[in-house]
């Protein structure tokens, strides 16, 4: 794997052409050399087109007459063709931007042409012809129509019609060829007429409607490019500054699993010798070593298309629900009237270069979250989605990386949809470079394909006491279902954050909203741990005053239980024996009179504040 995955070659006539085809492939995260970027002043301009043509994948031609007209000034694209001049590597890519003729050996290659085109065709054909170009096949994520036997065909067959719940593969048509120079080249472009709330920056992103995603079958002709199983599952280098972990699967030098730390982020790996509930207390709340870490159960649905939407709008419900903490200053931000939505819109657009992120997705995602509904987003590609979803949720953990904790053992109800399922995974951790750590997968053919790794969580103490406590959830997955009733997370399983509310309570980060605007309420402690003695047990108290002692506890619903109930009391006569008032309130009490909890707990507090000064 290269340097960079594209090298950019061009005639200084065409450098708006250039800089525009380079931010395009950046927001869908390849990395690219360009001279207009990349040479700056001081720069050896021959040792970078030397580190351009060895050290890229791929060299993308921008073609115009005046690019043309200086071939012989150009040897970048003949270096390219040189090292695969048969084109099955398509190590080299020409990209039209005038309609010219191809000359002597750039006539053999196909191109992808961008001329005559809106600004939204223009981008989902790049995008899509691009990743077709490098998976070296064009299949369609739309099963293709039963082709009716020719006896019956009396007249012209009807245009066939997509499904109301599924997406046109392209806005761009191709060239009649045969099929088998479909698949092994990029497909080409022809020619447009003349006529798209629940409860370190590199560049600036896009902000203008320009850079925005437009109509939807031009958004949507970015996802027709289907990876590669294959590819998904093999090892794959980190990008962004992520270290893969080293090639040994053995333990590393942090303890018996490793550390959390080692495990990878942009892959699907499988985690050897612990089961599910043993790795969620582990991680609840999370380890400083590790990344954002969510438990997921995937829907069941009957194609990998169809699953991949179903994830991505499982994940971008829990970026909702971490809103406002992946957006910095929209914590003031209380409703969605006035100039509520064109404030957070103006924060994402700032915030976007930051966690790279593309911009329009990110204003749109923001709005929503202000908004609590559950849906209205323009629609954007499932790529653009699944990389933006990604870094916004460990953004929301404070984390800069991603991964999900699946249990691999819960049956499909055939065969077929676990591969579905194990497919739409893998197709995540490679599109979003997010790991995906799956546990208790039975061995066989779908484990001998997955790499397997010590878990920390293996033997950790506290986490192998508190999987034998963790009861069985409805959906026997072993995922329990956070505070705050969303249906979809029932599928998903929220760690908490030691300083901050947690992310699945609204209860909680409504408290803290009203706690926020009070003086009073100064030197407060969201999720810490407390030991009492050495024998005892490690808890975790939500909220907490430590120079004045006082607990806060917010319950849901799962506190009404019989274990739940019994281990609160013990918690609480723990406390007070160390000299904590411990106050306690139920989900409904906050969601309905924060105002009331506030008071009591002001008086509590203030009361503990005197005592020293009346001793």
């Amino acid at each position: 794997m290269g340097r960079w995955n594209f090298f950019l070659s061009y005639a200084a006539e065409d450098r708006q052409w250039a800089e525009w085809l380079a931010w395009q492939l950046e927001s869908a995260h390849y990395r690219v050399l360009i001279r207009a970027w990349d040479f700056v002043p001081g720069s050896n301009w021959s040792l970078h087109i030397q580190q351009g043509v060895v050290g890229a994948e791929r060299t993308i031609v921008v073609l115009s007459s005046a690019y043309l007209r200086s071939l012989d000034d150009t040897p970048e694209w003949q270096a390219a063709f040189a090292a695969d001049p048969s084109g099955a590597g398509r190590r080299l890519l020409p990209v039209r931007v005038e309609d010219c003729e191809l000359p002597g050996l750039l006539k053999q290659l196909t191109p992808i042409d961008l001329f005559d085109q809106p600004v939204d065709a223009a981008r989902a054909t790049l995008i899509t012809l691009v990743r077709q170009a490098i998976d070296g096949r064009a299949k369609p994520t739309v099963e293709p129509a039963f082709p009716a036997p020719a006896s019956t065909r009396q007249t012209e067959p009807a245009f066939p019609a997509f499904r109301p719940t599924e997406r046109a593969p392209a806005p761009a048509r191709t060239d009649d060829r045969p099929a088998a120079a479909a698949t092994s080249a990029a497909t080409t472009a022809r020619r447009s007429g003349k006529v798209h709330r629940a409860d370190g920056p590199r560049r600036p992103a896009p902000l203008s409607s320009a850079c925005a995603v437009g109509a939807a079958g031009a958004a949507g002709a970015a996802g027709a490019a289907q990876l590669r199983l294959a590819t998904m599952l093999a090892a794959r280098p980190a990008t962004g500054g992520h270290e893969s972990p080293p090639a040994s699967t053995g333990p590393a030098p942090h303890g018996p699993g490793g550390s959390w730390a080692a495990l990878p982020t942009d892959r699907l790996i499988r985690l050897a010798r612990t089961v599910e509930p043993a790795v969620r207390a582990a991680l609840d709340p999370l380890p400083a070593d590790a990344p954002a870490v969510i438990g997921y159960r995937p829907a069941v649905r009957p194609s990998l298309a169809a699953c991949q939407l179903a994830l991505l709008a499982d994940l971008e419900s829990v970026a909702v629900t971490l809103f406002p903490d992946w957006l910095p200053g929209a914590e003031v931000i209380e409703s969605a009237g006035g100039a509520g939505v064109a404030a957070v819109r103006a924060l994402a657009g700032r915030a976007a270069a930051t966690i790279e992120v593309f911009g329009p997705y990110l204003a749109d995602l923001a709005e929503r979250a202000l908004r609590a509904t559950p849906t209205g987003m323009r629609p954007f590609t499932p790529e653009v989605r699944a990389a933006g979803v990604a870094r916004v949720i460990a953004a929301g953990f404070g984390r800069d990386r991603l991964a999900l904790l699946v249990n691999a053992a819960v049956p499909a109800a055939h065969s077929r949809d676990q591969r579905t399922v194990h497919d739409t995974l893998a197709w995540f951790a490679y599109t979003g470079h997010v790991g995906v750590w799956l546990t208790g997968l039975p061995d066989g053919p779908a484990a001998d394909r997955i790499r397997t790794l010590p878990c920390p969580a293996s033997r950790h103490p506290d986490a192998a006491q508190a999987a034998t406590s963790i009861p069985a959830t409805p959906a026997a997955t072993g995922v329990p279902a956070p505070a705050g009733g969303d249906a979809y997370l029932d599928r998903v399983a929220l760690p908490g954050v030691v300083g901050r509310p947690h992310p699945a309570s609204r209860a909680e980060k409504r408290l803290e909203g009203a706690l926020r605007a009070r003086a009073w309420a100064h030197g407060r402690a969201w999720n810490q741990p407390y030991r009492s003695g050495p024998l005892t047990g490690l808890h975790y108290l939500d909220l907490m005053w430590p120079a004045e002692r006082v607990v806060i506890e917010v319950d849901g619903p799962e506190h009404r239980g019989v274990a739940h109930y019994a281990s609160d009391r013990r918690r609480d006569a723990e406390l007070v024996l160390e000299g904590f008032t411990v106050l306690r309130f139920t989900n409904d009490q906050v969601l309905d009179d924060v105002d009331a909890v506030t008071s009591q707990i002001e008086r509590c507090v203030e009361t503990r504040r005197k005592i020293p000064k009346e001793a």
